[in-house]
């Protein structure tokens, strides 16, 4: 832990990021003159990180944030944007630099002071222990629940998990064992085991939720399970909700293109295909958790004819840069806007064409957006003319 006057230099450690690369300097200053700036150093002083968060995101633009190590996004855009100026300090933080973080394999969403559950790595510890998209959680061991903080000492060891299913409900427990997880590793093992096939109204249909697009590995992951594991369906959801941002909008082309592909066949039965597409019909599931990359790539799909479902994503289209502060904690600052082919998402996101309202609070798995995606995948498929 930092002293005090570490705590002073933090808040204008801030202020000096902000300064130097935020990219909007009206609003900047729009936000000083409001008094934010003296709010931002005293909140930092006091240790009120999320008071902190909570004065940066008032500036107006998305991508501008602090986090610190107590929340599970930390690890994940520290992983995400693990590039080579971060790697000498990663490696002061983490074993051979690797990201990891105590837990029980999901990701959560804040709504006031309550936490829910968002996604479960399918055959993960939580959801093995029987915890559901939409639960409060409320403790463990007995204490105030927190992501990572929880888990930290118990690594290894079972807890009880407290958590709530109906509003006003009773509180349950569930006991699991926590553990290391590897960003990399959970991120690529969740967005795997998302796959599955689903029989629809007597079709086929594929599913798959990443967890990440963000970098190569991730998306050569989506093509390959898109073109091995359903090969034989009819059509495709995609579901981009409560990932990490970072898709490219040239990923677009893999399910829209038109460009040829390639099959070579050589001796002994070898066969090869590149440039390979998805050629058949495909619905995107969007939400309020639909972030960055993945908003451009939905706007993407969306202009060139793809079926969306769910609810308007964020609005939260700009570019971010890192910077690991003194203390640890990741700075997120908004050096560039953004427009794709000349629209402007920040702020506005994209609507879907079939607008399906979905609150996760209390959700009991059920899932209103994904059976009406799995309906129009449905429909696409019918009409669809082979070729």
């Amino acid at each position: 832990m930092g002293s005090q006057d570490d705590n002073d230099g933090l808040g204008q450690e801030v202020l000096d990021v902000l300064d130097r690369h935020f990219v909007d300097r009206d609003l900047l200053e729009s936000w000083k003159t409001k008094g934010r700036a003296k709010d931002l150093l005293l909140a930092c002083k006091s240790r009120r990180d999320t008071n902190a968060d909570e004065l940066l995101k008032q500036i107006g633009l998305s991508h501008t944030r602090r986090l610190t190590p107590h929340e599970i996004d930390y690890y994940h855009l520290l992983h995400t944007y693990a590039s080579a100026a971060l790697s000498a300090k990663l490696r002061s933080l983490f074993p051979n630099g690797v990201v990891r973080y105590p837990g029980i394999e999901l990701t959560t969403l804040k709504k006031g002071s309550q936490t829910f559950v968002l996604s479960l790595a399918q055959g993960g510890l939580a959801q093995r222990a029987g915890l559901l998209p939409g639960d409060e959680l409320i403790s463990v061991n007995g204490l105030p629940y927190q992501p990572v903080e929880s888990f930290r000492p118990h690594v290894g060891k079972p807890v009880s998990v407290g958590y709530r299913r109906e509003a006003g409900g009773p509180v349950v427990s569930a006991s699991i064992t926590p553990t290391i997880s590897l960003v990399r590793e959970l991120l690529i093992g969740a967005s795997r085991r998302s796959a599955s096939v689903i029989s629809w109204r007597a079709q086929s249909i594929g599913y798959f939720r990443p967890w990440s697009l963000a970098g190569d590995r991730y998306w050569r992951l989506l093509v390959k399970i898109l073109t091995r594991n359903f090969e034989g369906c009819d059509a495709l959801v995609l579901d981009l909700r409560g990932g990490i941002g970072g898709a490219s909008p040239e990923y677009a082309e893999f399910f829209v293109g038109r460009s040829p592909e390639l099959t070579i066949l050589g001796s002994h039965e070898r066969r090869e295909t590149i440039n390979r597409h998805w050629r058949k019909p495909v619905v995107l599931i969007t939400d309020e958790t639909t972030r960055s990359g993945n908003e451009v790539l939905a706007f993407a799909l969306q202009r060139a004819g793809v079926a969306t479902v769910g609810a308007r994503t964020a609005g939260e289209v700009t570019m971010g840069r890192p910077f690991l502060l003194s203390d640890g904690s990741l700075m997120i600052v908004a050096v560039a806007s953004v427009t794709v082919d000349g629209v402007t998402l920040e702020g506005t996101g994209v609507e879907p064409d079939f607008p399906v309202p979905h609150d996760i609070a209390y959700a009991a798995g059920i899932d209103p957006p994904l059976d009406a995606a799995l309906d129009e995948a449905v429909r696409c498929s019918s009409k669809r003319v082979p070729t």
